[in-house]
């Protein structure tokens, strides 16, 4: 988790790269929640994001999982309806 820590973040981040290498390479899609994430929160660590204190990971569990909820509603649903042409 990139949560509280940099170097949990930094591995995030080299993951992804290598997870957008393999995807480039066979031509697929990919949505990157942490540049999403990190796009509304800023970089590793914060002390919090959406509003609440102690929030930066994408799931918020102690907030009813709000970072999942803009997830979905900013990031992943509209790749997703465009993708399918909606």
């Amino acid at each position: 988790m990139h949560c509280s820590a940099l170097q949990p973040d930094n591995d995030v981040r080299w993951l992804n790269q290598q997870a957008r290498a393999i995807m480039d390479r066979r031509g697929i899609p990919m949505v990157d929640l942490h540049a999403a994430i990190t796009g509304k929160c800023g970089t590793a660590p914060q002390a919090s994001c959406f509003g609440s204190p102690g929030c930066f990971c994408p799931h918020c569990p102690a907030h009813g999982g709000e970072g999942y909820k803009w997830l979905a509603n900013s990031t992943i649903v509209p790749v997703l309806t465009k993708l399918l042409g909606l």
